[in-house]
């Protein structure tokens, strides 16, 4: 099906891989990009932040923002509050801008919500519970900010707190804050979101509204994609994706990737730049954490990485390792370890020139000092064990041995 009127669709008869490529590059701050930008604009650009780990918004803006330092991002989420962390695409956690959350919360709201309540439950809090617990707790909250060891202090139960708070975040009554000082510090302070927002309506936006600005934002920060990797990063489902694809046709132009049958999206006032985009200087060098946006933001990723490869890069579970990205593609995998001798570490799956080995041995130099706060060392490794052959949760320490 396609979503543009025919004065559009033929266009441009197909773009080669490579210009698509570069061109999210160039979206995603990865390439071509001005200096001296501000973190909003790059979170509203990338379409947020994936935030299920606390270093991964901060590695992510380190490879977008050259010079960035810890406490910008710190500051911006919890002193200035222009950013917010919010459960959205996929029931994940993700960094966006305030100003957005209104049409996120409408369009992925409910799904979030719904995981949450089921989990609080799971936990053996009933909603009958839920509602008294959560009645005290908002009785608690004016004026204060505070974990949930401090939440719970003040209440006579040996409930699960952390779940109920969870879930009083996805409906939209408190919001996610943390230390502006620690930027490891996993652990969230809650506060009423109508005092850290006291001017913000969240019910601004219907549904179908807010989905098809969600995905418009998708489609700006990630196109030309498929309407597979819509239905993937949305997490809203296939009916649901295509109604908001209607309700857009419009504002989309139906293009083809030569040698890709599908057919893919781009906003019609990204066609113009997709077809002047200025060349990029090569090789064009990104070192990106584990669950970066860019690569999560489609459904198949073997536009970037190799299939022989694919093991090294992709857990079982769907899990994206840090990557060594050279001119869009993945050509091997970072690490840093910490402790008394801190390293950086690369494994390269094949030859790289020596320009681009250059790039990345002063990106892993610059992680490993934003990571360990200190000068590091480096080392090529030779050897990667594959991620599907490793126990869960070793997508976030690729190296670890090496």
């Amino acid at each position: 099906m396609s979503w543009a009127d025919d004065g559009y669709r033929h266009m441009m008869d197909c773009i080669e891989l490579n210009t698509a490529n570069y061109h999210v590059l160039a979206k995603q701050h990865l390439a071509n990009s001005p200096t001296n930008v501000a973190i909003t604009s790059v979170v509203r650009d990338v379409a947020g932040l994936h935030a299920s780990d606390a270093k991964t918004p901060h590695l992510s803006l380190v490879a977008r923002l050259p010079g960035f330092e810890k406490d910008q991002l710190q500051a911006a989420l919890y002193d200035e509050h222009e950013l917010v962390k919010i459960r959205c695409v996929r029931k994940a956690l993700y960094v966006h801008n305030a100003e957005n959350l209104p049409r996120i919360f409408a369009a992925t709201g409910a799904t979030a919500a719904k995981a949450s309540e089921n989990y609080m439950i799971y936990r053996g809090v009933s909603m009958a519970e839920y509602k008294t617990l959560s009645e005290k707790i908002l009785k608690m909250m004016p004026g204060n900010t505070m974990t949930a060891a401090q939440i719970k202090q003040g209440l006579t139960t040996n409930k699960d707190i952390s779940a109920v708070l969870e879930y009083m975040c996805d409906c939209g009554l408190l919001v996610r804050g943390g230390s502006s000082d620690d930027w490891l510090d996993e652990q969230p302070r809650y506060s009423l979101l109508s005092e850290i927002y006291p001017h913000m309506v969240l019910e601004d936006l219907n549904e179908k509204a807010a989905m098809a600005a969600v995905v418009s934002d998708y489609i700006s920060a990630f196109g030309p994609v498929c309407s597979a990797d819509i239905v993937w990063w949305t997490g809203l489902g296939k009916i649901r994706v295509r109604s908001a694809l209607r309700s857009l046709q419009s504002q989309i132009v139906d293009v083809r990737i030569c040698g890709i049958p599908d057919v893919y999206h781009i906003l019609q006032d990204d066609l113009q730049t997709l077809s002047d985009l200025q060349a990029i200087v090569k090789p064009n060098v990104n070192l990106l954490p584990a669950s970066d946006g860019f690569l999560l933001g489609y459904a198949d990723q073997s536009r970037f990485v190799d299939p022989k490869h694919r093991e090294f890069v992709i857990d079982r579970s769907g899990n994206t390792t840090n990557v060594v990205l050279v001119d869009g593609q993945i050509l091997g995998v970072w690490d840093v370890e910490e402790g008394n001798l801190p390293t950086a570490k690369v494994h390269m799956f094949d030859f790289v020139q020596h320009l681009a080995g250059e790039k990345i041995f002063a990106q892993a130099k610059r992680l490993g000092e934003f990571i360990c706060g200190q000068d590091v060392r480096f080392r090529q490794c030779d050897k990667m064990e594959p991620l599907h052959t490793r126990p869960p949760g070793a997508y976030l320490s690729p190296l670890a041995g090496c």
